[in-house]
Formats: structure tokens, sequence, C-alpha cells
């Protein structure tokens, strides 16, 4: 106060601050109060001061008095009032030059307090403003635990208006803590109500009933409590937002349990307008469309109901839309047709469905969209049932197999017979390319095949029987059906190669396999071409032969790995003894037998994998040839390096050339396993264009490439052991002639040796093992020199 009474009294009295009074009247700080005191005495004592003024100044100038008096009320008579004083400064001269400065000092400090005066109005305006926000938040937070939604959601729209209109507290961390304050109230308010709304409705649900029901006598306060919190919620613009996940919730609890049952059923209750239950069960019949639409439609509108909602009032669209989604996967995902014919019965429930989604929905939705794609998405689903079942069969380690009766002819028979274990009928449209097929006289040789490739086979042609039921995806479907073969070649020599490698009866159980599906592969290839008739049938023609190709390349290879890995063995077997140098000496006669036996064992076991009807009897030859002719050719090879050959071990090993030589025994084979084999006619086969001579497995037991031989010839070529075996051994084993000459060459004469050679009946060796074997046996003498320089000329 003491400073007011300075400055107010400097002031009137006219008299100047000092350097020193200004500057500490600068620093004093002014509250609002204070300022408002400080205003209104100012105002006062100016009032007071201002009559004084004009006395001092009418004693001595009447025009400075009716100037000042002017001054007060506008700004034209303050400039009337300085031209006054300089007009009497100009008259009276330099004496009274002080006034002006004094005048203008009082009028500046005169604005200078209406400025402070507005400003602390100011400040107390926005404290008012500040205490009515202060108010307003505390009466929405008890609003908010009272309970009372509706009148808080007001009270919050209030607040948000008066911030918006507020220009006081613009870009202040007040009203940004404020606008944060209010956000939380919205947050919580929500989460509140539809926690409150969740608990209107109790739904109970286990394994065998669904039940939403609304506790005895509170009917009408659900309804009416509902209402409030939904027009809350309206009044804050959410209410949409709560409406979907109030919606959502009802689905998760309530309707998704329903779905995930086989049956379900309304089950009545005493009071429908309190309670709903839904029976489910896992053990009868399931439910068909109409019974799940109809309850799912039942639950909605009990819900609603119960909210006193309309159906489009509380389920929003997205969460109808999901529901339109359940109900597609329980009806249709789970259980799409895998035969024509269920597919012309589910299109009825298709039907059924849709109309389901208009009442739900006002609109077409997913369901209609899935029943469009029906005929695609069962395409789709058949193929992915065919790979999936094919990627089982490969994946099958208990290579069971069957087999084959007969010699396979492919005929509109085998066909049914295949279609019917997969997709029902035959398709009019494949039946009559199954015809053209038929007359190109297609056929495999009898063998076993696995249970694992009779499915292939099976899968495949009932894919192609769906291709000819008609439709756009007819290519697809045969070109699915292509690529099963690539699937389960791929996989069959990928997982089990281990097995294949070192189980023989499995190799060539792989082996037929892939020569079977070759064979079927051919076949379907010509029979889409007969089905597609398009444009590209030339390149689906390139794919079937393609994989026809790759199949038989499989099996070859992986028997040709087995019988070069087999024969080395056989060969270490048989060269692998120490028995062959001083041959008849103690014990190495029974060195010799000893080989001998344990090469027929080997040989007679692998045999026994391949033996027909495992294998067709030309593929049985050709391994067993290929198995004897190592036993032959190290055994040749361990005789020739022999150095020194006695009388006596010259004997011991030509009996042991002998011994060997009777593993051609083991091409003996009973008639009545050959005999079919000499029935086919493999020229007539050859010129239909059916499949190349590697797929037919033909055995031609005549010397001739004809036709093979009668079932009277092939009896007795199996009772006339040396000219069957000898025939079989000659063509399959190229060391069997080697072996018997090498057995007479280490019992005869060196001339008769010689007279062989002369006579071209050692061409199976050459000069240099002739020498040395007549250098071993022979005793070194003019006369085997001369035969010898004699051999060098023949050039054998």
């Amino acid at each position: 106060m003491t400073e007011v009474n300075e400055f107010i009294a400097q002031l009137v009295d006219g008299r100047g601050l000092t350097a020193e009074e200004s500057d500490r009247m600068s620093r004093v700080s002014v509250g609002a109060d204070r300022a408002l005191h400080f205003t209104q005495e100012l105002e006062r004592r100016v009032l007071q001061s201002e009559e004084a003024i004009r006395k001092r100044v009418a004693e001595n100038y009447t025009t400075y008095s009716t100037a000042v008096r002017e001054a007060s009320k506008t700004q034209k008579a303050i400039r009337q009032l300085l031209q006054g004083v300089d007009s009497l400064q100009e008259i009276l001269g330099d004496e009274e030059t002080g006034i002006r400065a004094q005048l203008d000092t009082a009028l500046e400090r005169l604005a200078q307090t209406q400025m402070q005066k507005r400003s602390n109005s100011e400040i107390l305006d926005s404290l008012q403003q500040l205490s009515n926000i202060s108010n307003s938040l505390h009466e929405m937070d008890k609003r908010i635990h009272a309970g009372n939604v509706e009148e808080a959601a007001q009270a919050v729209l209030e607040l948000e208006l008066v911030l918006d209109n507020d220009g006081v507290l613009e870009d202040t961390r007040i009203k940004s803590v404020l606008r944060k304050r209010i956000a939380e109230a919205r947050v919580n308010m929500r989460e509140s109500t539809v926690d409150e709304l969740r608990g209107l409705l109790v739904v109970d649900s286990d394994a065998d009933f669904v039940r939403i029901r609304v506790e005895t006598g509170k009917v009408q306060a659900v309804y009416k409590r509902a209402q409030s919190l939904l027009t809350a919620m309206d009044t804050l613009a959410v209410a949409d937002d709560v409406r979907h996940t109030l919606s959502t919730y009802f689905i998760n609890t309530a309707i998704r349990p329903m779905l995930k049952a086989r049956n379900v059923s309304h089950k009545d209750t005493a009071d429908e307008s309190t309670a709903f239950e839904v029976r489910l069960s896992d053990t009868e019949e399931p439910s068909g469309s109409t019974e799940v639409c109809s309850v799912v439609r039942a639950t909605i509108e009990f819900v609603s109901g119960a909210l006193g909602e309309e159906k489009a009032g509380l389920w929003t669209a997205e969460a109808l839309e999901e529901l339109a989604r359940l109900v597609l996967e329980r009806c249709f995902l789970r259980c799409i047709p895998t035969t024509r014919t269920e597919l012309a019965e589910f299109r009825n429930e298709a039907r059924l469905m849709e109309q389901f989604e208009k009442q739900l929905l006002g609109n077409s939705g997913p369901i209609s969209v899935a029943t469009g794609r029906l005929d695609k998405m069962f395409i789709e689903q058949q193929s992915a049932r065919a790979l999936a079942r094919v990627r089982t069969l490969a994946e099958d380690v208990a290579f069971e197999s069957r087999d084959l009766e007969t010699h396979e002819q492919w005929t509109v028979e085998l066909l049914r017979a295949l279609v019917d274990e997969t997709s029902g009928s035959l398709a009019p449209l494949l039946e009559q390319a199954a015809l053209v097929v038929e007359a190109e006289k297609r056929v495999f040789s009898k063998c076993a095949v696995s249970e694992s490739a009779h499915g292939l086979v099976a899968t495949a042609y009932g894919l192609v029987n769906e291709a000819a039921q008609g439709g756009s995806a007819a290519q697809q479907l045969v070109r699915a059906a292509r690529c099963l073969f690539d699937l389960h070649r791929a996989l069959s020599v990928t997982m089990h190669h281990a097995q294949l490698r070192s189980t023989p009866a499995l190799a060539w159980l792989f082996y037929n396999d892939c020569l079977y599906s070759a064979y079927h592969a051919a076949a379907l290839g010509a029979l889409s071409r007969h089905l597609l008739q398009a444009d590209d049938t030339g390149v689906e023609d390139e794919a079937w032969q393609r994989t026809a190709t790759q199949l038989v390349t499989a099996g070859t290879t992986l028997t040709e790995e087995l019988v070069q890995l087999e024969s080395t063995e056989l060969k270490r077997i048989a060269s692998d003894c120490g028995g062959f140098r001083n041959a008849a000496g103690d014990g190495q006669r029974v060195v010799l037998a000893k080989t001998a036996k344990r090469a027929r064992l080997a040989v007679t076991q692998l045999c026994r994998a391949m033996r027909p009807p495992a294998v067709t009897p030309h593929v049985f030859y050709r391994a067993l040839g290929q198995y004897i002719d190592a036993v032959f050719s190290a055994t040749i090879a361990a005789v020739v390096v022999v150095s020194d050959i006695s009388v006596d071990d010259s004997q011991v090993l030509s009996e042991h050339c002998r011994d060997i030589y009777e593993l051609t025994d083991l091409f003996r084979l009973d008639a009545d396993l050959i005999e079919p084999y000499c029935r086919l006619d493999v020229s007539s086969l050859a010129a239909s264009g059916a499949l190349p001579d590697p797929l037919l497995d033909s055995d031609v037991e005549s010397d001739s490439s004809g036709a093979g031989i009668s079932s009277a010839d092939a009896d007795h070529a199996c009772r006339v052991k040396d000219s069957r075996t000898e025939r079989l051994a000659h063509r399959y084993c190229m060391h069997s002639d080697k072996l018997i000459q090498l057995a007479d060459i280490l019992e005869i004469l060196r001339a008769e040796i010689l007279a062989r050679c002369r006579a071209g009946l050692l061409v199976q060796f050459s000069t240099e093992e002739i020498i040395s074997l007549v250098r071993a046996l022979f005793s070194d003498t003019p006369e085997r020199a001369q035969d010898i320089e004699e051999l060098r000329r023949l050039k054998l």
C-alpha cells in the first residue's frame, strides 16, 4: 500500500520519479486483488486530484482550465489542450514551459493504469472460467459415479463445447490436461457401459446346452437400463462401437458354441421372454442348414428383444457379416460334397443359406459369394483331397503289395472299376473316350504292385472322371491328375530312399510301381487328349509322356543302382577267398567249396526278392544274369591271374568253375510261371503304338523276335535243363561261355587249346589271357614257346 500511496502522491503532485524510485516500482509484483484495489484507489484519487489540478490551472490560465475539462471526454479535447498549452508557452515565455511535460507524464501514467486494470480484469475472467470448468468436471465425475450415464454424457459434451469456444486457455497446458481428462472419461464410460450391457443378460454354456436369460422380474428394468445406456452412447457418438462390441460378445459366448456342435436344436422354456436355450449334441445326426439358420436367427431375435433393440440397431453390419461367415463355415465349408451326387443335393442347402443371409443382412454377402463359387470350390477340394490322399499313400511305410492275377488289359471295365473306388459312376464323356483308348490294346504284364501305386492310379482316374463331367475346370483337374504321379514319385524316392537301397524286394516293388504308374499315365494322357479337345492338347500329350518317362527312369535308375551294388558285393565274395593259388593244397579245396556255396547263397537270396510273379520273367532274367555274371567275371579274373597251376590245381579249379556255373540253374522257372508271359503278342502291341517295349517287360524265350513261344514249348523248355538254361545263360550272362571254356582249358591239352583258338571258339578271351593260362598250366618248353608265338599271331 505504501508504493501505491507514493505513486499516487507523485502523480497528483506532479513530481517526477527518480531512477531509483522508478526501478523499485517496476519490481513490485501485483496480484489480481491488489491490482484491482490499486486501480480503484488510483481512480478515486485521480478524480479527487482532477479538481485540484483545475483549480491550480484556473488561477492563472482560463484557456488551460477549459482544455483540462475537455481532455477527460475525447482525444480531440486532449489535442486541443496540448495546443492551448503550446499557445500559452509562446505568449508567456519560458517560465511556464514545465506545464506540458507534467501533463504528458500524468496522462501516460493514467493510460498505463487503465491497461493494467484491463489486464487484471482478463485474469479475473480467466480464473472465473477455470472455476466454472472445475465445477463442471466435478459434476461430471459425480454423475458417472452415481451411474447417471445420460447426464454424464451430456456433461462431457458441454465441457468439450466450453473448451472448444474458450480462447483464454488456448495453447496452454491446462487445456491439454482438461482434454485428456475428458478423453479418459469417455473411455471409462464406454467400457463401463459395455460391461453393464453384457451383465444385463446372463449367458451360460457347456457341452450340452447354451442358455441366455434375464433375471426373474427384471425384464422391464433390463429393457429400460439398456435403452438408457445406449442413448448415452449415442450422445457421445460411440454407440456403433458399443453395439459392435456387444454383438461380438454374444457371438463369441453364445453363437460360436452352438455352431461348433454337431447337432443343435431350440429347446422351449417356461417363459420365452426371460430365457432362451439351445440343446447341443455331438452324438446325434448333424443338423441341416435349415435348423442351424433357424437357431441362429432365434438367438439374434431374443438378444435384441431383451435389450429393447431392433436387430438392425443392436447387431452391426460387421457383426451380421461375421455371423454369416460362421454359418457358412458350419454349414458349407465343413461339408463340401465329395461326389457329383452329393453336390446336386447340397445345392438345396445352399439356397436355404442364401435366403437366411438375405433375411440377416438384407442383401448378398459371404454366403452368396461362396455358393457362387460352389463348383470351383468343389473342384479345388477334389484336387486337394486327391493330393492329400496320394501324399498319405506315398508316406506309407507298410509297403503292402498285391499280385496282379493276370496281365492287365486296359478296358472300359477296368476304368469303371478304378473310378468306382474314388468318384462313383463313370461319366458318359469319359466312357466314350475310353472306347477309343481300349481299341489300342494296352496291356501291363502280370507282376506285383504296391497298394500305394494302385491307390495312386485309382485317384488319378477319379480326377479325370470329374473332369469329364464338364465345366471350365476340366483342364485344371486333368493337370492335377498328372501332378499326382509326379508327387508320388518324388515323395517315394525321397522318403524311402534308405529302405529302397537296402531292401532288394522293396526296390523291385518300387520298380514295378513306376512301370505300372507310367503305363496308366500314358493311358490317362490318351484319355485327356480325347476329353479336352482343345488347341493345346499337344502340350498336354508331351506333359503326360514326360511324366511316364520320368516314372520309368526313376524305377530303372534305382534298380540299376541296386544291381550294381549287389554285383560288387558278389564279386568280392567270389574272388576274396585266397583259395585259387595252390588250389589242391590242404584245406584250399574246402575254401573254394565254401566260396562257391557263399556265392550261390547270396545269388539265391537276391533271386527270392524278385522271383516271378514279384517281377516279370524278363526283369528277373535280366537282373539274375547280371548277378551271376558278376560271380563269373570275378571267378575268371581270379583264375587267370594265378601264375602257376599244377595238374592237381587245374583239376580243382576246373571243378570250381563248373560249380560256379551251376548258378545258371537259377534261371529255371516253373512252366506255370512262364506260360502267361509267353502268350503276350509283343509285335501286335508294338504295332498298335500302345507302350514302348521296356514297359511291357515281356519275355521272349525263342531265338527269333516273333510273338513268343507256345505254352507247350515253354513247358518243354522248363524240363530240358541243357537247352533252356544254356540259352538263358548265353542271353543274359556275358561271361557264361567264357567260364565253361575256362573250365575246359584247365583240363585239356595245349594242342587242343591251340586248336580251339584256331577255330575261333575262345574269342571271349584276350590273347594275353590265353597266353597267361598256357604259361601257368604248362612247363616252359620250346614247344610251349612256339605255341605262344602262334597265339600271338592269331591275335585273339
